[in-house]
């Protein structure tokens, strides 16, 4: 055991001022390749395709850093469980100065989703101070949410932060977990904590005390995995129930109420003990592939991230979106299918349903292979069979997306043909695909198709925050009434033999 006593007094990384120094003065773009700038290059590994600005060996170092850290994550925290089958997009930048262009200067590295398009990692400067942590904490979100779809906000966080300091040592194949968080420690010990009551009633914080709710769920989660943990691994197992988490934390940890938790934490603060863990995980093996990227990518890319660049809070980048985007036509007719699909769903054919569907179009005779396309072919269609045929394409192409499922499973649902939708919302929650949408979707299958305790099953798992579980979580009762007609019925149509 190790306690913080020993290293309370060792000077803080200064993190955040180093990074928003070296962030100050006017950022730019490198001009693309064609214009002398920087090379691009897609590499793609077993699980992770990353484009990037940097150079060669820099470049093949942040896939193998990715995979090692990925395997080094399942390895100590899940081990035995097969990790999630996609492949993770990622854009790395060659500097921190160049991703505040997308995201402004407070912005380290960030994970984004925008539905159709695939979530995507991004980070700028890999090789500055704490870039490392940043996409640590992205992929530790990745991975968490794959084995627990539904957490509460501090385990996300508190998982994301305690595994910002895993790291592999490839001489000896360990992965290495559990080391403390230096510059979170000592930041709480100057303060007091985000508050416990507002921790466990899930609150979600405001912007400014972000950062404190980060380290004190960080210090939580540091804390029960060391002194609780066969209670910490009965508290997930309910939560991957489908139990409310306020519920789960009672049965588990009945004797930390919000005060007692307080006391708790300031105490192993104090003078807790923890425990460094090394763990053999074998060094990943594979091919990683490597192509040029075309000047008209590298625009469509920058398209994409100043529309991610949005979620992260920066200020609305319409008109650099649509240039980027037309520079990307311009070099190669009519466009990569990136640029196409942002301009379809997050720019001009927002809102255009004719230059959707000449968007869809063009993609369509661009890119036939392409699932996005067929998405938007699919999104564009004003006749029912149009649409299916366009999903039944992307289905083909894609069979284990769960963005083509969640269609397939509506769009069943939408002509009351049950069974398929049951079918098909079944296959994107085992992808952990478990969005309002598709839970809605599946408890009505299953309601309609007298499947009644599975149906119970996920209707726990409703929310009463999102307009269309509460619509179906109040009508439950009656739809369970339903589903038991229902599975009479079946029952005397298909007796047992």
């Amino acid at each position: 055991m190790r306690s913080w006593v020993g290293w309370r007094g060792a000077a803080a990384t200064a993190t955040t001022t180093t990074a928003l120094l070296a962030l100050s003065g006017c950022a730019h773009l490198p001009a693309c390749p064609a214009h002398g700038g920087p090379a691009w290059t897609e590499l793609t590994s077993e699980h992770f395709t990353v484009r990037t600005d940097l150079d060669d060996a820099a470049a093949f170092e942040v896939i193998w850093e990715l995979e090692e850290t990925r395997a080094a994550m399942l390895g100590a925290v899940w081990p035995d469980a097969p990790g999630p089958p996609d492949r993770v997009p990622v854009i790395a930048l060659a500097s921190s100065r160049e991703l505040s262009v997308f995201v402004g200067p407070r912005i380290a590295g960030f994970w984004a989703h925008l539905p159709p398009l695939p979530a995507s990692m991004v980070t700028g400067g890999y090789f500055e101070s704490d870039r490392r942590e940043v996409l640590h904490h992205e992929l530790a979100h990745h991975l968490s949410r794959w084995f627990l779809p539904q957490q509460p906000l501090w385990f996300s966080e508190g998982i994301a932060t305690f595994l910002e300091t895993i790291r592999y040592d490839r001489e000896r194949q360990q992965a290495v977990v559990g080391e403390p968080a230096v510059d979170r420690y000592r930041g709480l010990r100057g303060r007091r904590m985000y508050s416990a009551s507002r921790l466990l009633a899930e609150a979600h914080p405001d912007a400014e005390d972000m950062g404190l709710f980060e380290s004190t769920s960080w210090l939580l989660v540091h804390y029960l995995i060391n002194h609780r943990g066969p209670a910490f691994e009965s508290f997930q197992r309910r939560l991957g129930a489908f139990e409310k988490s306020p519920d789960a934390w009672s049965a588990t940890f009945g004797d930390l109420d919000a005060s007692a938790l307080t006391g708790t934490l300031d105490l192993y603060a104090a003078t807790g003990e923890y425990t460094v863990i090394r763990v053999p995980v074998p060094t990943p093996r594979g091919q990683v592939l490597k192509r040029p990227m075309s000047d008209a990518e590298v625009h469509a890319a920058r398209a994409y991230m100043y529309t991610l660049g949005k979620l992260a809070g920066a200020p609305d980048s319409g008109a650099q979106v649509a240039a980027e985007i037309d520079e990307a036509v311009s070099r190669h007719p009519p466009g990569p299918i990136e640029a196409l699909s942002v301009d379809y769903y997050f720019l001009r054919g927002h809102a255009k349903s004719a230059y959707r569907r000449e968007l869809a179009q063009r993609a369509s005779q661009a890119h036939p292979q392409s699932p996005l396309t067929w998405l938007m072919v699919a999104d564009a269609a004003e006749l029912a069979d149009v649409k299916q045929t366009a999903l039944a394409r992307a289905l083909a192409l894609a069979p284990n997306d769960a963005e083509v499922l969640t269609r397939m499973a509506v769009l069943r649902a939408s002509s009351e043909r049950w069974d398929e939708a049951v079918t098909f919302s079944r296959k994107a929650i085992r992808l952990r695909a478990i969005t309002p949408q598709v839970l809605t979707i599946h408890v009505l299958a299953l309601a309609h198709t007298g499947q009644c305790r599975e149906a119970s099953f996920y209707a726990a798992g409703l929310r009463t925050d999102a307009a269309p579980d509460r619509t179906v979580k109040a009508k439950w009762p009656q739809l369970r009434e339903q589903c038991e007609r229902m599975a009479t019925e079946r029952a005397k149509a298909h007796p047992e033999p």
